[in-house]
């Protein structure tokens, strides 16, 4: 039982809710503020290496990638190929042959 506003409110008949919109524990913040801080390492690596070799000619993009995706954001190897598709770039080089070039 709570009296506010000059009124007897029962459990359960508060006006009021309480709601936590934000990370509710130090760890999580600390998983949060980790994980801002390697993506923007792998975003610098990223960068860097697209500026050195900007065509790929000397670089696989699939494991760099993959290299930034597993141990710099520290992701499992699943994720990985759910996002990357392995051979999408061939269907989709077939695709355009298919079409006659459009």
């Amino acid at each position: 039982m709570a009296y506010r506003y000059n009124k007897i409110f029962l459990d359960g008949q508060q006006p009021w809710r309480i709601v936590f919109n934000s990370v509710s524990t130090a760890l999580e913040r600390e998983e949060q503020e980790n994980l801002e801080a390697r993506t923007n390492i792998a975003s610098a690596l990223s960068g860097i290496i697209a500026t050195l070799d900007q065509e790929f000619s000397t670089t696989d993009r699939r494991a760099l990638l993959n290299f930034l995706w597993t141990h710099v954001l520290k992701k499992d190897e699943e994720s990985f190929k759910l996002v990357f598709l392995e051979g999408k770039q061939e269907e989709q080089s077939q695709k355009v042959e298919e079409d006659g070039g459009f």
